[in-house]
């Protein structure tokens, strides 16, 4: 395995042009953006021909392009990580976002180291809770909230368990990754109960999750509820209460390294 050494911060951006020239990086992009084209093609040809009467389609034709490209970009490999990676005497891995071709240095802190550095950096003592998403694709959801896309949880009242982001208004968390390593902190900005049912458009787009619709939203939430909802010998329905939380970024992990 290589391992991507730089003497500092500025080091990494300046030598940033050279990850992307490695033939593995040019064909996994070449892969994406000609399966990213094919389905902006399809897309639009459908669109059109559905439009003008040359075709019938059972596809919605009121869902946008824009809708259309947010579901390829949610089902696609957006970003690819190269794990071994020391910046100075800090070790981490740098994550390349292969949409927005930039690379980002992330280093590999357990919560404890992360939560100590930044209470060093802020003079803070507030109390900082520690999170995990327990779900597929674990690692994509805290991409989204590292990016700022994704500021919104919603989490059925059922769970009691250490699934359940059950915290205040105004509480530190702080979201890791499967293997607890540090991902980014987050300030909780509104928490209310809900029906299913009741969930709004604005919640369903601040989740920052498929085409950012909700009826995508009520679509997935309603059969992952329902799987467990069934491991618990129940049935889940759309007046079942949902604990809805928003929150916003405070800093990533790889922003407490300069």
């Amino acid at each position: 395995m290589n391992t991507y050494t730089y003497t500092s911060m500025n080091d990494f951006y300046a030598r940033e042009p050279e990850l992307w020239k490695a033939p593995s990086i040019v064909e996994a992009l070449n892969a994406l953006h000609t399966r990213h084209e094919d389905k902006v093609f399809n897309a639009a040809k459908t669109r059109y021909e559905v439009t003008q009467g040359i075709r019938e389609s059972e596809e919605n034709i009121e869902v946008t392009m824009y809708a259309w490209l947010r579901r390829f970009e949610h089902y696609s490999q957006r970003h690819h990580i190269l794990d071994s990676a020391q910046v100075g005497d800090t070790k981490g891995r740098i994550i390349l976002d292969m949409f927005e071709q930039i690379a980002i240095f992330e280093p590999l802190l357990s919560a404890n180291e992360f939560i100590d550095l930044y209470r060093a950096q802020h003079h803070s003592v507030e109390p900082i809770h520690i999170f995990k998403f327990d779900q597929p694709r674990s690692e994509h959801l805290v991409h989204l909230v590292r990016e700022r896309k994704k500021e919104a949880i919603a989490t059925p009242l059922l769970l009691e368990d250490a699934a359940h982001f059950d915290y205040k208004v105004g509480d530190l968390v702080l979201i890791t990754y499967d293997n607890h390593n540090a991902a980014a902190l987050v300030r909780i900005t509104e928490s209310k109960i809900s029906a299913f049912k009741d969930i709004t458009r604005r919640f369903a787009y601040m989740t920052g999750e498929g085409d950012l619709s909700l009826e995508f939203f009520k679509m997935a939430k309603f059969m992952a509820f329902n799987r467990i909802y069934k491991d618990k010998g129940l049935e889940f329905n759309e007046d079942e209460s949902i604990d809805l939380k928003t929150f916003k970024l405070v800093v990533a992990a790889s922003d407490l390294i300069e």
